[in-house]
């Protein structure tokens, strides 16, 4: 969400009052989001990471150097997207979906200020 989408949210947000499902579906929305380009980064990885195991066993040809990458490689996959989940999962966690609205206000009203 770039600052004009959330700019403009903001403003819908403090003229209509409390529109708390939308601003729920909002926040979920985005979370997908970031989880997709999450997902596409994480393919993106495991493609540069072929291709540079491919020309390192092109050029060393050791064996060993494939399976010690791989290994760290799988276990930094497992443990980074296990902290992603715990974090960052919205759907599941109701306490995290909640929303302070008087902050969002507050800043709606800071940034909208014009001193003339």
């Amino acid at each position: 969400m770039n600052s004009l989408e959330r700019s403009l949210l903001l403003s819908k947000i403090v003229s209509d009052g409390n529109d708390d499902e939308q601003l729920n579906r909002q926040l979920v929305d985005e979370h997908d989001t970031n989880r997709t380009d999450a997902i596409f980064s994480r393919y993106f990885r495991i493609f540069l990471f072929i291709v540079f195991m491919s020309v390192a066993i092109y050029e060393v040809g050791f064996i060993s150097i494939l399976l010690l990458t791989t290994f760290i490689f799988i276990f930094y996959e497992f443990a980074y997207f296990n902290i992603l989940n715990e974090n960052n999962d919205l759907k599941y966690n109701n306490k995290q979906r909640q929303v302070n609205y008087d902050s969002i206000r507050n800043e709606y009203n800071y940034y909208s200020t014009s001193y003339d």
